[in-house]
């Protein structure tokens, strides 16, 4: 089964129905991805959230959902549970050991780190749907840092078990890794690359001192900054914090603390982050997107941005990378952002002129 990719429409609107149809084809499937090796590439805030939940609770198998990311692992148990799924979402390895056979969970939700050794062998012996979410991360990752995460994707194709495999952005070269690991590899994409929504306007900034002095210009709105650094998350946030800005900061390992903190600050108006927010975790209605430093792939570029615009809003984004989501050169963009960036500021001369 294939669906034809959408990245022909020009109008991200058809996305929209493209989904009523996936979901509508998913649900009458007979084997409903049950007896299938299926990956599913779809936009960012497209709903594979969404319709995963809706395959669980029509599923006749047991589920087990692997997340590269605690936080949006945890994201998605509360989301389980809202839904009136039986979820267990052990918080450790030792849990995890201890109440597998006793637990009565239609989907399991676990990190990869989680899974000993005895658990490992009850899975692959076992009658699951294995859905690996933000799969692009096992290939990336597994490759760079966490081996574990390639490990598991290689060896669950090898064993050639049912297992169903999300993202939004796959490159050829997963594509090709994966096509070569099963015979048996359903690809369903919708869009791959692709924005919920796309940016109303892309500026190009050559240095990033350009883009600090533009950021105090769009305190009315809540924009997403993204920092190379840790230090950097850090130092921002204390230094727009002293000027009265309402700010969240978010860094590794610190994701449910900054969750419960956005919470309490519905009304933020920066947040300064590292990478770390550039998958999964729901933000609220963003009206721009920073990024602070080139950034390497063009697959990191569309998690970081499409963390905007997954609710309909209109947002910008300011970059030092030349990547842009529609066609056009980037001295157009670096043009505009001047323009731009001088317009707001004669606009606070003037405001300040007449108020004093």
């Amino acid at each position: 089964m294939q669906v034809k990719s959408a990245s022909k429409f020009k109008n991200l609107k058809h996305l929209s129905v493209l989904h009523r149809f996936a979901t509508c084809m998913i649900g009458h499937m007979d084997i409903a991805f049950e007896n299938m090796q299926t990956l599913l590439i779809a936009p960012t805030g497209w709903g594979k959230t969404t319709l995963l939940l809706d395959i669980i609770k029509h599923s006749q198998k047991k589920i087990v959902y692997f997340s590269p990311l605690k936080a949006l692992a945890n994201e998605f148990y509360l989301r389980a549970l809202k839904d009136g799924i039986k979820a267990f979402a052990p918080q450790s390895m030792g849990e995890l050991a201890q109440k597998f056979d006793i637990m009565p969970f239609q989907l399991l939700i676990t990190t990869f780190e989680k899974v000993s050794d005895l658990v490992y062998g009850k899975l692959i012996d076992g009658d699951y749907l294995f859905v690996f979410d933000e799969v692009h991360l096992n290939h990336l990752w597994g490759d760079q840092f966490r081996p574990l995460l390639k490990d598991f994707l290689e060896q669950f194709l090898y064993l050639d078990l049912d297992i169903l495999l999300l993202s939004a952005t796959v490159d050829d070269e997963l594509i090709h890794k994966l096509l070569n690991s099963t015979e048996r590899l359903t690809i369903i994409n919708i869009a791959n690359f692709k924005l919920k929504k796309a940016p109303k306007q892309i500026f190009y900034a050559r240095k990033k001192y350009q883009l600090l002095n533009h950021l105090e210009y769009l305190h009315k709105k809540r924009t997403l900054v993204f920092c190379k650094y840790r230090s950097e998350v850090k130092e921002l946030a204390e230094l727009y914090e002293r000027k009265g800005f309402r700010v969240l900061s978010c860094i590794s390992g610190e994701v449910e603390e900054f969750q419960r903190k956005l919470l309490l600050m519905p009304n933020v108006e920066f947040i300064f982050s590292t990478s770390t927010l550039s998958h999964g975790v729901n933000l609220p209605k963003l009206s721009s997107v920073s990024i602070l430093y080139p950034v390497e792939s063009y697959a990191m570029w569309t998690q970081m941005v499409g963390r905007a615009g997954r609710r309909g809003e209109e947002f910008d984004v300011y970059q030092m990378n030349s990547y842009r989501y529609e066609k056009s050169h980037p001295i157009f963009n670096y043009i505009n952002w001047i323009l731009k960036f001088y317009r707001i500021k004669i606009k606070y001369a003037i405001r300040g002129y007449f108020s004093s």
